[in-house]
């Protein structure tokens, strides 16, 4: 299903199966997506901002460069996504597993990521400002200059790593 440019803007999408769907540059504005499956989608440049996905799959999805402002994220679900350059600004992720994927360069200034599992890897253009929230998990650290050199961060060092640059964060 190729629903690339269109305007969804405002619909009730709850529970719905679009898995491996393409929404390229789509408005999808205020969408109640709730529960929805959307396994291996490809949000590439799409507006999803002020939107609900609380209780989504989002396993294997493309979300490049997508506008996730004020989303509610809670207990979404995302394994091995691509969510490079996207725009998480005070989204709600409370409860959200994200494992093995990919936010660098990534906004995630102001979201709410209590009770998160984050399994990521970042870059420093990753935006933590304002990040806040009691988190599970661990960060590899990549540099845009040599991605060779990477680091893992966990525990107290990721805590302190985070809240060095600007989070609010205790790491359980």
């Amino acid at each position: 299903m190729n629903l690339s440019d269109a305007d969804l803007s405002c619909n009730d999408l709850a529970n719905s199966i679009l898995s491996q769907g393409k929404f390229h540059r789509a408005s999808l504005y205020r969408v109640d997506l709730y529960r929805s499956h959307l396994e291996a989608t490809d949000f590439t440049d799409a507006d999803l901002s002020w939107s609900i996905l609380t209780k989504s799959e989002l396993d294997y999805a493309v979300l490049r460069r997508t506008n996730l402002s004020h989303t509610d994220m809670r207990a979404v679900e995302m394994y091995a996504t691509d969510a490079s350059d996207a725009n998480f600004h005070a989204a709600d992720l409370s409860g959200a597993t994200f494992l093995k994927c990919h936010l660098e360069g990534a906004n995630l200034s102001h979201v709410s990521a209590d009770r998160a599992v984050l399994e990521i890897t970042v870059n420093e253009k990753t935006n933590v400002t304002g990040l806040h929230g009691h988190i599970d998990g661990c960060v590899r650290f990549v540099q845009s200059t040599d991605p060779r050199r990477a680091r893992d961060i966990n525990g107290k060092e990721l805590e302190k790593w985070l809240n060095l640059r600007g989070a609010d964060v205790v790491v359980r």
